[in-house]
């Protein structure tokens, strides 16, 4: 069989690690592609403030912070020594636009973190107005999400680097259900009616406030608005984000 070449220069020009599923990816933003920092406003050094996070190919939700005191720091060698952006638990967030309302539709994200804490809610990605967690930590030591009015648990945090999901699908038997997984490891799902909304999506606080502000680092973040299939869900966990970050799953 003749490979297909477009895929293959990809493949090639990114050291092999692209993203697999691209059918309804809306927002895709990484700290490194083929080993080198990219998708960031200008090339980065160290200890650098970053004022856009620019999508990867093919999407078009950036992420951005205009206010100084908000911006997250270029960290070089942070997740298994590989780079991403330091938050600094306080005030630091980056406004990610409307991408869509989950309520409307199902959906599945991914992130790739590393805390040093859960000592307070740590927000990884929100939606302003109705001040709801899509991803964060309880001070419980769970993994969660807070959609829907509830807690959905993933399972027990640690301070590794970790890999979420969270999948929002349809379930033949009780309507929609919301999942959170771990390095792999699906919680135990929720049936949820998350509450419409339109706004901004937030990257590392529950508001604009700074409320429940991430403490540590968010190294990548894929968002598709649909639920994708278990083979392309572990697609993107086990053939890309697992190799590429060096993050074994369970």
């Amino acid at each position: 069989m003749i490979p297909n070449l477009n895929t293959n220069i990809e493949s090639i020009m990114l050291g092999g690690l692209i993203i697999p599923v691209k059918t309804n990816l809306l927002a895709h933003v990484t700290t490194f592609e083929n080993g080198k920092a990219k998708n960031l406003l200008v090339d980065v050094n160290e200890s650098d403030q970053v004022t856009d996070w620019f999508p990867t190919s093919g999407t078009v939700f950036n992420a951005d912070q205009a206010t100084l005191n908000r911006q997250p720091i270029y960290t070089q060698s942070a997740i298994n020594g590989y780079p991403a952006l330091n938050f600094n638990g306080s005030t630091n967030l980056l406004n990610f636009g409307p991408i869509f309302d989950p309520s409307a539709k199902n959906f599945t994200i991914f992130a790739v973190v590393q805390l040093n804490s859960n000592a307070a809610v740590k927000t990884i990605i929100s939606q302003v107005a109705i001040n709801e967690s899509l991803l964060d930590t309880d001070d419980d030591s769970d993994w969660r999400s807070t959609i829907g009015a509830g807690n959905t648990l993933g399972g027990s945090f640690t301070t590794n680097p970790t890999i979420l999901t969270l999948k929002k699908y349809e379930n033949q038997f009780d309507g929609t259900d919301l999942t959170v997984y771990i390095n792999g490891v699906a919680g135990t799902p929720r049936t949820v009616t998350p509450n419409s909304n339109t706004a901004d999506w937030i990257i590392g606080s529950r508001n604009t406030s700074g409320g429940s502000p991430v403490d540590g680092f968010i190294g990548e973040i894929a968002i598709y608005d649909r639920d994708l299939a278990d083979s392309e869900q572990k697609q993107v966990e086990a053939d890309y984000l697992s190799p590429k970050w060096g993050i074994a799953l369970v």
